[in-house]
């Protein structure tokens, strides 16, 4: 019952550092609340079932007050985790042994911390990625061509060629192929 449940949600805060909390928390948080580790100004376990574990965190965020004066405020925002190998659908006995299932998800949050790091190492490289890639596009966009060996037989596109390079160039240019402008800027300029 809730007697039980409160048992073992204390012992899972007992037993798990908040930093590892908070790593799976900024890992799993959805891609709209892209949360860094060192933002968060709180995390705790506030349900746990044998599949899913939900975190709620606090963030700083900033707002204005009827004045339009800043004022720093914390925005608690839940996290909700699926657990990588869910825990059997074994029942509590009415002795309230919850022994099994705080093994089983301590266990599972151990996986969660270290598929959060390699998440949060993933898109720590992907943002310097990004990063190196906003220094390369004013030096890919100030390439004239007199720096390139045109070929004799090239001509100037008529307008309406050069209409649709420009559409296909629009959408070139669109998130889905990001990837794979990174690497044409970065092959180009290395």
């Amino acid at each position: 019952g809730d007697a039980s449940s409160s048992s073992l949600l204390q012992s899972l805060m007992e037993s798990v550092s908040t930093a590892s909390l908070a790593r799976v928390a900024s890992a799993f948080a959805p891609q709209l609340q892209q949360l860094e580790p060192q933002q968060l100004t709180s995390v705790a376990i506030v349900r746990v079932d044998a599949q899913h574990v939900e975190l709620a965190v606090s963030v700083p965020s900033d707002a204005h007050d009827d004045y339009n004066s800043p004022v720093r405020t914390c925005v608690q925002l839940l996290v909700p985790v699926a657990l990588p190998n869910p825990c059997s659908s074994k029942t509590i006995d009415d002795s309230g042994d919850t022994d099994w299932l705080t093994e089983c998800i301590l266990k599972n949050l151990q996986q969660l911390d270290e598929l959060a790091e390699k998440r949060l190492e993933q898109r720590q490289r992907e943002q310097e990625q990004q990063e190196h890639l906003q220094l390369l596009l004013p030096q890919l966009r100030n390439w004239h061509d007199d720096d390139c060996n045109i070929p004799t037989w090239w001509i100037v596109a008529p307008s309406d060629l050069s209409a649709e390079c420009d559409h296909l160039k629009s959408l070139l240019n669109e998130d889905e192929f990001m990837d794979e402008l990174r690497q044409l800027a970065v092959g180009t300029m290395s």
